[in-house]
């Protein structure tokens, strides 16, 4: 969204005390530093991971005096109750705001315009689970936590345009 000229950047944000949601928050706080986007504390708008959330979360945002150009729903029920509003207030993704969903699901390949998302590798993480949980019962007590990061995809589809 940052290369497509978008600068008003709202994220729907999963709950903070969730590594996950907290993960996430923090990716997209970094991305706009990085790019010269002060934070916007507005443009933060917690959805606490559900449709209802989503759909309330991006009421809160269009009601600002300079909404968002672009939202990142940082689950895809968000995303979906994000898109439920927009579609009973008449707006289009991309042509009224621009969508981007972490999580792929069949559901945005359906969209009209097609739903940019951030895929998860779901059989690595299934059998990251599985060697942790293999590794934690051949042990001989060593039950530290341990950080797994695996990488992600990006889906591009439609749901983003040009800022003009």
């Amino acid at each position: 969204m940052i290369d497509l000229g978008h600068r008003r950047i709202a994220i729907l944000s999963g709950s903070h005390r969730d590594s996950s949601g907290l993960e996430r928050f923090e990716g997209y706080a970094a991305a706009l530093a990085e790019h010269g986007i002060g934070g916007v504390r507005e443009y933060v708008a917690p959805g606490g991971w559900s449709v209802d959330g989503g759909y309330n979360a991006l009421a809160h945002l269009m009601a600002l005096e300079h909404p968002p150009t672009a939202v990142f729903a940082a689950s895809y029920p968000m995303a979906v109750g994000a898109m439920e509003l927009l579609k009973e207030r008449g707006k289009k993704v991309p042509d009224d705001l621009s969508l981007i969903s972490f999580d792929d699901v069949p559901l945005f390949r359906l969209h009209e315009a097609g739903i940019t998302a951030i895929a998860q590798p779901l059989v690595k993480i299934a059998d990251s689970i599985t060697n942790a949980m293999v590794a934690r019962l051949s042990s001989s007590g060593d039950e530290r936590p341990r950080t797994v990061t695996l990488d992600c995809d990006i889906i591009l589809r439609g749901s983003t345009r040009r800022i003009a």
